[in-house]
């Protein structure tokens, strides 16, 4: 009996301190990808990342979305069609990556290619990282299926 108790006292405790958010979590959780969170779950691409991963995601911060044309934001967190939706999915997606790509396996590589074919430069530093020119802010937060890491620009 005392076994038992054990082995499920230990899976409990398991769950609490090695247990990952979810991406959606992850990325609320940053305190700075609210817009980006809500894009990627209205996309459908969360649903599509759970299930195929892992990933790495470049997640434009939200100062970086605030910079969008007035009206965008709003815009890409309610498609109302079937054009709006694809555009959320192109947008989203250009930020998307297959595979797990921590700080020091991008200072391995030259360019990666998202899950809709846009390229991404990497430009390994030093001390700082840019992709496309832009310098990764926030790297390597880990969550359930990705690899996030936040950038303060959107890609062009």
């Amino acid at each position: 009996m005392k076994n038992i108790i054990l082995f499920y006292l230990l899976n409990i405790l398991n769950i609490f301190l090695f247990a990952q958010p979810a991406i959606d979590e992850t990325l609320l959780g940053s305190a700075f990808c609210h817009h980006f969170s809500g894009f990627i779950t209205k996309s459908g691409i969360l649903q599509e990342l759970k299930v195929d991963g892992p990933y790495t995601i470049f997640a434009p911060n939200d100062d970086a979305l605030l910079k969008l044309p007035r009206g965008t934001i709003y815009a890409m967190s309610n498609p109302e069609n079937e054009e709006e939706m694809l555009k959320l999915r192109e947008f989203v997606g250009k930020y998307i990556v297959k595979g797990t790509y921590d700080i020091a396996k991008l200072k391995t590589v030259k360019e990666l290619t998202t899950i809709n074919n846009f390229k991404i430069v990497v430009q390994p530093g030093f001390r700082d990282t840019k992709v496309n020119g832009i310098l990764l802010e926030h790297k390597d937060l880990k969550s359930k299926g990705a690899l996030i890491h936040t950038v303060g620009t959107i890609f062009p």
